[in-house]
């Protein structure tokens, strides 16, 4: 199924290395080059990008499976995206030690349970 295939590609994003949780303050650590917020903003911004294409193309699923927060994604990305010099790096730092471990756990399930329809 197509949905499997955003699925994968979102996934892809989610589990990039990321650095021990307790490594730095809200404020990120950029004197590593592993820790650039940059790195952060952009994977969100294609997890969010990934999120829309599937309710894009497949409405009735997102509708199905509202329990994954598909448009938040993507409001996010359209936040991070467009936002310039308003970015909050404490909400995105918030995001990926909060949000994003039990988003990864959902879609995981959800590339799971369409690999066994298939």
């Amino acid at each position: 199924m197509q949905q499997a295939h955003f699925f994968k590609y979102t996934t892809m994003n989610m589990h990039d290395e990321r650095p021990d949780p307790g490594f730095c303050d809200p404020g990120f650590c950029v004197h590593d080059e592993r820790l650039d917020p940059g790195f952060f903003i952009r994977n969100l911004e294609i997890i969010g990008e990934a999120s829309h294409n599937v309710d894009k193309h497949f409405p009735q699923f997102v509708k199905d499976h509202n329990d994954v927060p598909f448009i938040y994604a993507y409001e996010m990305r359209n936040s991070l995206a467009h936002g310039y010099f308003k970015v909050d790096l404490p909400i995105v730092w918030q995001t990926i030690q909060n949000d994003l471990p039990a988003l990864a756990s959902s879609v995981q399930g959800l590339i799971d349970k369409l690999n066994r329809q298939d």
